[in-house]
């Protein structure tokens, strides 16, 4: 990989039943992928998430001239070529020839493709599961911000505008005493990219830049008191179906300790096997099964969302048999209720915590790969932020992950990670040269 732009091989496939385009180059990394919609909903970019600069794939619905320009920016003037070979021989290998490749070694930085590597980052970090909807605003705002400044040709989607009406819209619904909140440097980055969102905004909505405006100064960090909050409604919000929030799974990572545990029983019951399913960072302290009564008491939630435990019949194919969701007993401490038939014995019986209890049942090899992936981009998150302490740990856990998972490839990848963050100490280093983004510097998840 070359610091100016992508330096590998694409292989591209056609599906002439279809008219499907795929070019693929590097595979996923230890932190997963993170992707952008480009052309106007007509390509689809996947990046490692841990080197943004190296495509995942390029995947193409049908060949317009949208999508045209937007490869051409991507494979370095070589799309139509490219296009061409694919639609007669139905696959091909980019760089073409030696000038494709000098070419994207001569690329000016920062290139397209590292502004897009970072503008999907950030994406997946919006997207994540566990996080506030005033801190999705907050990411809405800054992605607009990054969206704004790609290459026009490229059509990013959703569209600058569209992802700083919402973000604006919500922020100015949060009210004055969420900003007051705010840890100082948490304030200090979303005032700063408020103030970059008016500059975009005047020119399509002068009130809602306005409204951009008040914000930014009620964020400022100040001395005394709580400022008064901006006079003004933003009345109902209404996202557009392209700006609802995809629910994937790279979202925010456990702590690094083991989310599958068995669990001490209360008296007079018998302990139960619990998977706590990413992005939740929390622990089952107690999980007991007596009379067709299962108890499970978390820990480590502050304000939790909507947390479910569910009981499923395993031995075979698992089936769900009951599902309850989790009160609030004490501070950072809540507690669910199952009941299950009296004539169940434990080891028939699988209980999991999640924030999605219409998903499916997952096997302990897939839920060691999606805390891997949670890890691994923890570990990004703390690089960074410069927390090298963090990100080797981080990438430590995240190799124990892919090793129980039996991927060793990725778990070698994610140690030589590690080692690339040697200094315990907390002197501050990055390993790929990613700066900080203002949500990063937001509390953690809840």
């Amino acid at each position: 990989m070359s610091d100016g732009g992508f330096d590998g091989q694409l292989v591209g496939e056609h599906d002439p039943l279809t008219g499907a385009i795929v070019l693929t180059g590097w595979g996923p990394g230890p932190a997963g992928v993170s992707g952008l919609t480009l052309a106007g909903g007509g390509l689809e970019l996947s990046v490692d998430h841990a080197g943004p600069l190296n495509i995942v794939s390029l995947a193409i619905d049908a060949v317009d001239d949208d999508v045209v320009a937007a490869l051409d920016i991507l494979l370095v003037g070589s799309a139509r070529r490219v296009l061409d070979e694919i639609g007669t021989t139905r696959r091909v290998v980019w760089p073409l020839d030696d000038v494709d490749r000098v070419g994207a070694r001569r690329a000016a930085r920062p290139t397209p493709l590292a502004r897009l590597g970072r503008l999907a980052i950030l994406r997946s970090e919006v997207e994540r599961l566990g996080i506030s909807g005033e801190v999705r605003a907050a990411g809405l705002v800054e992605l607009a911000n990054l969206t704004v400044d790609a290459p026009r040709a490229l059509g990013v989607a959703p569209t600058a505008e569209a992802l700083w009406r919402t973000g604006v819209e919500r922020l100015a619904a949060a009210g004055a005493a969420w900003f007051a909140d705010l840890g100082a440097r948490a304030a200090q980055e979303l005032s700063f990219a408020l103030q970059w969102s008016v500059k975009g905004l005047h020119s399509v909505d002068p009130a809602l830049a306005d409204t951009a405006a008040q914000l930014a100064d009620l964020a400022r960090p100040r001395r005394g008191g709580l400022p008064d909050a901006p006079a003004f409604d933003a009345g109902p919000i209404s996202m557009q179906p392209s700006m609802k929030v995809r629910l994937d799974l790279g979202g925010e990572t456990p702590a690094a300790k083991a989310a599958l545990s068995t669990v001490a029983g209360r008296p007079g019951g018998v302990g139960l096997e619990v998977q706590v399913v990413p992005p939740l960072d929390a622990r089952a302290r107690s999980a007991s099964l007596q009379d067709g009564h299962v108890a499970v008491e978390l820990v480590g939630l502050v304000d939790p969302p909507s947390v479910w435990c569910r009981a499923f019949l395993v031995g075979g194919r698992p089936v769900l048999l009951a599902m309850a969701p989790f009160h609030r007993s004490s501070y950072r401490t809540a507690q669910a209720r199952v009941l299950v038939p009296v004539d169940l014995p434990p080891d028939a019986i699988a209980l999991d915590v999640t924030l999605e209890p219409e998903a499916g049942w997952r096997s302990p090899a897939l839920h060691a790969v999606e805390r891997a992936v949670d890890l691994g981009r923890r570990a990004c998150r703390a690089e960074r932020m410069g927390d090298r302490p963090d990100a080797w740990e981080s990438w430590h856990d995240c190799a124990e992950e892919w090793d129980r998972a039996g991927d060793v490839d990725r778990s070698q990848q994610a140690l030589a990670y590690a080692e690339a963050n040697p200094d315990r100490r907390g002197t501050p280093g990055r390993r790929a040269g990613q700066r900080p983004f203002a949500i990063d510097w937001f509390d953690e998840p809840w």
